[in-house]
């Protein structure tokens, strides 16, 4: 149990070591596309998501807007960055920041953008007019959309304001780049019986392992009775404070089935001789491998995974000394 345990403290340190050093300095400018951070931004009704593109287009500039993901509203605006008026026609009714507030954009008609670079490629700032419909009629809105630049290149903060919203909470949305700084999270149960929860927790702890070889993927938060009290605390700030997005995973079966193509084989401990696992956590760190017991072997041939090795039956009636001396 004591060994399993530094185990899990080493990959917990692998994590935090990976996080810090595997990015280095990103590019600091907007073009590329950007995914929101939802706990830091404003609530966004039906859609509860939204992606930011800038794309270059000519002289001009492409800035493509994604509200949701499979329910979803793509907006595209074309235009110039020197002030000038660009004419965007309006070709769906949606207006996506407030879907239930009964307005609708007016299709047919267009948009007038006009843009300007605050600071060229970092601060982008659109002054938008257009036609609204509710039920009282049309009306003409005008809005100042913003797009600042983190200094360290990591983060979009996207403000909009309204000509008809004079009180309430600021409209603000935080995003971050694409594919920067993306995690998995796994809320482990505890039991270390072997009988009880050890063999599905020490497959987790050489899968944790071996996808973490890549960077820092996968991530545990243990129960507040597990003598090593920070998991949560390091969860919450590698969140708040790093900006790392976490999917979280169910179980083991979904941990495998998202992180399979990290893993090339697999190891079978024997569940008679504790100690054979440590020798199938040895050979999992070698050969990039994932330690089950013979009841996970059909999982692994779900999923195509390949027998690395079989230590049923091999250790039995040695002493931890010569098992370890094998």
């Amino acid at each position: 149990m004591k060994i399993s345990k530094l185990i899990l403290i080493l990959c917990a340190i692998s994590f935090i070591f990976f996080s810090t050093n595997l990015w280095g300095q990103q590019s600091e400018n907007l073009w590329g596309k950007w995914n929101i951070i939802a706990e830091k931004s404003s609530e966004i009704a039906l859609y509860r998501t939204l992606s930011v593109t800038f794309e270059k287009a000519g002289n001009n500039i492409r800035l493509i807007q994604q509200w949701g993901k499979r329910r979803s509203f793509v907006d595209t605006l074309v235009f110039s960055a020197d002030g000038k008026t660009s004419l965007v026609p309006i070709r769906n009714r949606v207006f996506p920041t407030n879907v239930f507030m009964g307005l609708s954009m007016a299709v047919g008609k267009e948009r007038k953008v006009k843009a300007h670079w605050q600071e060229k490629d970092k601060n982008l700032l659109l002054e938008i007019e257009y036609p609204l419909l509710g039920s009282q009629g049309k009306r003409t809105v005008k809005s100042i959309h913003q797009f600042v630049l983190s200094d360290d290149g990591e983060l979009i903060t996207y403000t909009v304001q309204r000509s008809t919203r004079k009180t309430g909470p600021e409209i603000k949305y935080v995003l971050k780049r694409d594919g920067l700084k993306e995690a998995y999270v796994m809320y482990i149960q505890d039991g270390w019986k072997i009988d009880g929860r050890l063999p599905e927790n020490a497959f987790l702890i050489s899968l944790q392992g071996v996808v973490n070889k890549n960077g820092p993927i996968l991530y545990f938060v243990y129960p507040e009775n597990w003598p090593f009290t920070y998991t949560r605390a390091v969860f919450d700030f590698y969140k708040d404070k790093k900006n790392f997005t976490f999917t979280k995973l169910r179980n083991a079966e979904h941990a495998l089935r998202t992180l399979k193509n990290y893993v090339k084989g697999y190891v079978v401990w024997d569940k008679n001789v504790r100690t054979s696992l440590i020798v199938a956590f040895t050979v999992c760190g070698l050969e990039k491998a994932v330690a089950v017991t013979e009841d996970m072997i059909p999982l692994m041939e779900k999923y195509n995974i390949p027998m690395v090795a079989d230590f049923r039956g091999k250790f039995v009636g040695q002493t931890d000394a010569q098992i370890y001396q094998w």
